[in-house]
């Protein structure tokens, strides 16, 4: 008997862990994700798009470089597969905040969507949230996975899935940094 996988869907998550001496400075990722949010640096201003509590980065430092090699070589070498960052943003959720559910495709230009999206956790009381994903299994359609949130901690997942990251039930404020990516040959 022969199998043949016609298709995948795989969510990747793990933890930033560098040697001593090659840590990033979360503090930095943190200080630099708040500006944005502080200055209201908004991606969009229209209060009916998903868009709108996401805030763009005042200024890149370092670290973002950094997160983003990491998250790299670990991508490729679960896949084989090459990733380039395409675009940033930060969503900062105060105490009973969630974020909007979607996908990171750009509908009106799929060869230019994003390929994957990954979600980083720069700081948040742990399981004080968790980063929903939606996703069809055969016959059974808008199933939920969750990943409780941690500081440190990742999910890379395909863009075409629907996700959010549910409410914040802490008193302290989460900070989440979502990169997404496009697949290099």
């Amino acid at each position: 008997m022969k199998k043949t996988i016609l298709s995948e869907t795989a969510i990747f998550t793990g933890s930033i862990d560098r040697p001593k001496g090659y840590e990033i400075d979360r503090n930095k990722l943190k200080a630099e994700a708040v500006k944005g949010y502080v200055l209201n640096n908004r991606k969009h201003f229209g209060e009916n798009t998903w868009e709108h509590k996401d805030y763009k980065l005042v200024r890149r430092v370092p670290e973002f470089g950094f997160l983003e090699d990491y998250v790299r070589e670990f991508f490729k070498l679960q896949t084989g597969l090459t990733l380039e960052p395409k675009s940033c943003y930060i969503n900062i959720l105060e105490h009973l905040e969630q974020s909007y559910s979607r996908n990171n495709l750009d509908l009106n230009h799929l060869v230019n969507s994003p390929r994957y999206t990954m979600v980083y956790c720069a700081e948040a009381v742990e399981k004080s949230s968790s980063i929903v994903i939606e996703y069809d299994d055969h016959l059974k359609i808008n199933k939920l996975h969750q990943v409780p949130v941690k500081n440190n901690m990742f999910v890379i997942f395909p863009s075409t899935l629907r996700y959010f990251i549910s409410e914040n039930v802490s008193e302290d404020p989460s900070i989440f940094i979502t990169i997404n990516f496009k697949t290099v040959i």
